[in-house]
């Protein structure tokens, strides 16, 4: 993995071309290096045009993640929440999951997940910036048995969110999914920790489809949409993932 991956993208985010020459002189680095980190960036998934004489640019313009901006619209609860984001990982709530004594509230985004997961075993298919994937760890008193209402909650508080923002065709099909007219927008997945009786951890993971390019809607099993689509004005996701 290349460390500068991730930064290089952030600076082809804007959409527009960038020049190996100049990519190299902002990061001090050789031109063969930035090569392989746009390889690097190529082999996860992300496609980037590559032109002779011109350089190197992602398909359009996208949002990246970024903590002040997610704090500042959570608001005044932004002291209740441990925020972290990540590049690239495997998996949101397996990520979590294998953590040991994580903090009650701790919420961890990533940019890009290499095996985002469903419930089912089913697979959660996502691209940079054409997702908002995060997980949330959320402790309680009582056992697992009592939570078997959890994922509705979850899912009543997703829609509120997404109606905060505009988006008001959603509908919540129990007992993980959000839908617009029938194809899937939003995902939930919770898993659970500790005894039956209690104290219990919940790992909730969502998963959320921003602006999924047509290659990424043809892989994916059943009907699917996104906010691009759907909503009539741009919604940020670091905006998305603070409300």
């Amino acid at each position: 993995m290349s460390n500068l991956t991730f930064p290089i993208l952030q600076l082809l985010a804007d959409g527009q071309f960038h020049s190996g020459e100049a990519l190299a002189q902002q990061f001090k680095v050789t031109r063969a290096t930035i090569w392989n980190a746009i390889k690097h960036a190529e082999a996860l998934g992300i496609t980037i045009f590559s032109v002779r004489g011109r350089g190197y640019k992602l398909p359009q313009a996208i949002d990246f993640l970024n903590k002040n901006l997610v704090l500042s619209a959570i608001g005044e609860q932004r002291e209740w929440f441990n925020l972290f984001i990540l590049d690239e990982i495997a998996s949101t709530n397996t990520y979590l999951m294998q953590q040991k004594n994580v903090a009650h509230a701790t919420c961890v985004a990533a940019h890009i997940q290499t095996s985002g997961r469903g419930r089912r075993g089913r697979t959660w298919v996502s691209q940079l910036g054409a997702s908002l994937t995060f997980s949330l760890v959320w402790r309680f008193q009582c056992g697992a048995a009592a939570l078997s209402g959890l994922s509705l909650a979850v899912g009543v508080a997703l829609m509120r969110a997404l109606q905060n923002l505009g988006v008001n065709q959603a509908q919540l099909k129990w007992p993980n999914d959000v839908l617009v007219e029938g194809k899937k927008l939003a995902g939930i997945l919770i898993e659970l920790q500790g005894d039956l009786d209690g104290p219990s951890t919940a790992v909730i993971g969502v998963g959320i489809n921003l602006n999924l390019p047509k290659e990424v809607i043809e892989v994916i099993s059943q009907p699917t949409t996104d906010l691009n689509t759907i909503s009539s004005n741009p919604i940020n996701q670091n905006v998305l993932l603070g409300t």
